[in-house]
């Protein structure tokens, strides 16, 4: 990672997410090409001044004799001193993963009850609750119904509880997937109602682990670190849903559920709407207090990107980007074959508000 002056570009401070530390890394080459990517866009607290990030998996993936240790900073939430870089504290929440669970997903910033929280999820579907002054748990909670990669995270420290570690050579089951208990498409918070709009996915992975030597000049190449991958459904359970929770408690205020992942990012707005896109096409209007649907449309392809809200010469507007794609929906089909279907598109549709 790396801070710029915003007038000219010129590069002020480096972060190393890879710690070179050999009780993290037990192989200095596993750390060199370590993982820990950070791929989505932080956020800015100014009341403390701190950026906030999450960092990415350890690679290999799946495989992990190579990388004995807790592997620092990936799968952690970095809070950093925007002008320096320096690390004010971190909190890790996926130790030594095994199972792809990134940590790069966005930071809601809420106050509640004279406190500065930071809301934080997951690929595990876990999501953290922590003071965002020094990182301390506030509450640990699942957003997700089934996950057997462990037997839960402890709610006061933060900490894995009974892990389901992937033993190599043998076939391997988990819950939730490599796709995660959500996508990477964030969700959102309504002051309003105090409750949290996010989409969650029920499905779970298998596959074999596999040693993967790393080769310096494959900068493109995937390393897995397993072969057989494959997502698979969980008889009787939706493969998608939009909650609507509240951040803190986790406690659930209603649920939409469609046999089908949710991969498109969630609005709501000042109004009272909820919206959000499914990969068929279709974008509902949901109230944002109880969860009826009030309107939808069907854009012609699937929904995979944020829909926005704008306002012209007083005229509220909804813009939503349809278009399948993506690593994860192109892998869809197989397993939700109404996808298949589906055409490719780039189109940005705007609906007003009356």
């Amino acid at each position: 990672m790396f801070g710029v002056d915003a007038e000219s570009g010129r590069k002020l401070w480096t972060f190393e997410v890879i710690k070179k530390d050999s009780e993290s890394w037990s192989d200095e080459a596993a750390a060199k090409f370590g993982g820990g990517g950070v791929w989505v866009p932080g956020s800015y607290d100014s009341v403390s001044d701190t950026v906030f990030y999450g960092t990415g998996n350890p690679a290999a993936m799946f495989w992990g004799p190579d990388r004995e240790g807790d592997n620092l900073y990936t799968d952690s939430v970095l809070a950093l001193e925007p002008q320096t870089g320096k690390l004010k504290w971190y909190r890790q929440e996926i130790e030594h993963d095994l199972w792809d669970y990134d940590s790069t997903y966005e930071s809601l910033l809420l106050d509640r009850g004279g406190k500065n929280l930071l809301i934080h999820l997951n690929k595990s579907g876990f999501v953290f609750v922590m003071d965002r002054h020094d990182g301390k748990i506030e509450n640990v909670w699942s957003l997700v119904e089934t996950h057997d990669f462990a037997k839960g995270i402890d709610p006061k420290t933060g900490r894995i509880i009974g892990r389901n570690d992937l033993v190599p050579g043998k076939r391997f089951t988990f819950c939730p997937s490599a796709w995660g208990g959500r996508s990477w498409n964030h969700g959102a918070y309504n002051p309003k109602t105090g409750l949290w709009y996010t989409n969650v996915l029920e499905l779970c992975m298998s596959g074999v682990p596999t040693e993967q030597k790393a080769d310096p000049q494959g900068y493109a190449v995937g390393r897995y670190g397993a072969k057989d991958l494959q997502v698979t459904k969980i008889p009787g359970k939706p493969a998608g849903r939009l909650d609507a929770r509240d951040p803190v408690t986790g406690e659930r205020k209603w649920t939409y559920a469609v046999d089908l992942p949710l991969l498109g990012s969630v609005l709501t707005t000042g109004g009272g709407l909820v919206f959000n896109g499914d990969p068929l096409g279709t974008v509902r209007a949901f109230d944002a207090e109880y969860g009826n649907v009030l309107w939808s449309f069907n854009t012609g392809s699937g929904l995979r990107s944020g829909i926005v809200s704008y306002a012209v010469d007083g005229k509220q507007y909804i813009l939503v980007p349809s278009g399948r794609g993506s690593f994860a929906a192109l892998m869809m089909p197989e397993l939700f074959p109404a996808m298949a279907d589906v055409p490719g598109a780039a189109t940005l549709i705007a609906f007003t508000l009356d």
